[in-house]
């Protein structure tokens, strides 16, 4: 009988073990998932071309804090455009938005551009999770005119 009790509470024991490691997984991939950055495809230039509002969309676990760099680089006009956007994390997907400064004297044009960017999640003042992706082909143009489509060439 007392060999019966064991076994029972060895059973027990792994079914909670495995229902704590399940919720364990789904957590993770749960936020997993929540996290994401990328680059809108297609971005305005202002600014006469000295600068670039690059957008997208992100998400992260409420009360964090995110930051997103932004890198434009312009092959054909050696322009280089660096922007960063922070905000709280609201839990859900929100939108960011970051003006990218060219850093390096020359303009951007409408065409095709590169860009490279980075977010940052930080939890009461350090870094949880950090996240960096390539567009390699972003179109770039002058608010209210047309798109050029890039070649896919640069």
């Amino acid at each position: 009988m007392v060999v019966h009790r064991v076994r029972r509470v060895g059973r027990l024991t792994a079914v909670a073990l495995a229902i704590v490691l399940a919720a364990g997984v789904l957590t993770a991939t749960a936020l997993a998932a929540s996290f994401r950055g990328a680059f809108d495809e297609k971005d305005a230039i202002i600014d006469s071309g000295t600068a670039v509002t690059v957008a997208g969309t992100i998400g992260c676990p409420a009360g964090d804090t995110v930051t997103v760099r932004a890198t434009i680089s312009q092959a054909y006009t050696s322009a280089v455009a660096e922007g960063t956007w922070s905000a709280s994390c609201t839990g859900n997907s929100q939108r960011w938005s970051a003006a990218a400064t060219v850093t390096d004297g020359a303009h951007l044009k409408p065409g095709c551009a590169q860009g490279a960017g980075l977010s940052i999640v930080s939890k009461d003042g350090s870094a949880v999770k950090v996240r960096q992706w390539f567009n390699g082909y972003l179109e770039l143009h002058y608010p209210h005119k047309g798109v050029v489509t890039c070649l896919r060439r640069l």
